[in-house]
């Protein structure tokens, strides 16, 4: 039994398809450093002279999405409850950055990332032993599937560039502060 020669067309939508899966992933890394950079910058706690942040280089796209739901997308009356009961001997400062998203928006926007984090996983896991490549039409419909998901991604980084925005400008205007020549002293002299 011989095997059909491959033809142009297929070569070349083939390596187009290449071209697809390469473009999501890197937009799914993308996706990844956003949620990191926003729940690495979502509080910030100043101890004497100590500044420190939440650490989340070690997290992979599912784990820093649920601490984005539970930390920066979460409960601000909880997290100022729990600042109010903090003790320490020392002046301490806090500045924490929260989305409110409540009821169907909350729901939506938490179902849309745990589908992109089960697509990346698919992509990334399964997706070459399970695409079909032997035929034409079955290679542009990979194609087509894989040019839609880009467009999913892109609306989350959209989204969470445009929050990330925001937190920098407010963060650069917190530091401005801290920087203030005396502003620590000041404090610490008024508590």
């Amino acid at each position: 039994m011989s095997e059909t020669p491959e033809t142009e067309e297929m070569r070349e939508l083939r390596n187009l398809l290449y071209q697809e899966i390469g473009k999501n992933l890197l937009r799914f890394q993308l996706l990844e450093i956003l949620l990191k950079d926003l729940v690495s910058k979502s509080d910030l706690k100043i101890k004497g002279e100590e500044i420190s942040k939440p650490q989340t280089e070690q997290q992979t796209l599912g784990g820093i999405s649920t601490r984005f739901f539970d930390k920066v997308v979460s409960d601000i009356d909880s997290k100022l409850a729990e600042l109010a009961n903090h003790n320490t001997s020392q002046t301490t400062i806090f500045s924490g950055f929260r989305i409110k998203l409540e009821g169907e928006a909350k729901e939506e926007v938490t179902e849309r990332m745990r589908k992109l984090v089960d697509e990346r996983n698919d992509l990334v896991h399964t997706s070459l032993k399970t695409m079909d490549l032997e035929t034409v039409e079955s290679c542009r419909r990979e194609i087509k599937t894989l040019q839609d998901q880009r467009v999913r991604i892109q609306r989350e980084i959209v989204w969470l560039k445009s929050i990330l925005e925001i937190n920098s400008e407010t963060m650069e205007k917190v530091f401005e502060e801290l920087e203030r020549p005396g502003f620590l002293h000041q404090i610490r002299e008024e508590t």
